[in-house]
């Protein structure tokens, strides 16, 4: 589950929370408002639905590389 809430320390930014499972602790990750949309993790996204797929690609494939474990 995520949602977006306001960030009140960063003006033109907001944090999207999520929780990765009943015992998951609970994350942020900021986003940034910028000109063309909004940027996370540094790659731009030119409305909300392109970062809410964007979002769950890059998480996706942090899971996926935390089960693989380190490369030999």
């Amino acid at each position: 589950m995520y949602q977006f809430c306001i960030n009140r320390d960063r003006p033109g930014s907001f944090h999207l929370c999520f929780k990765a499972g009943q015992k998951a602790k609970l994350m942020d990750w900021s986003v940034k408002v910028i000109p063309q949309g909004f940027q996370l993790m540094n790659q731009p996204y030119p409305d909300m639905r392109n970062l809410c797929n964007g979002f769950k690609l890059i998480f996706g494939n942090m899971q996926n590389a935390a089960m693989m474990g380190p490369r030999r």
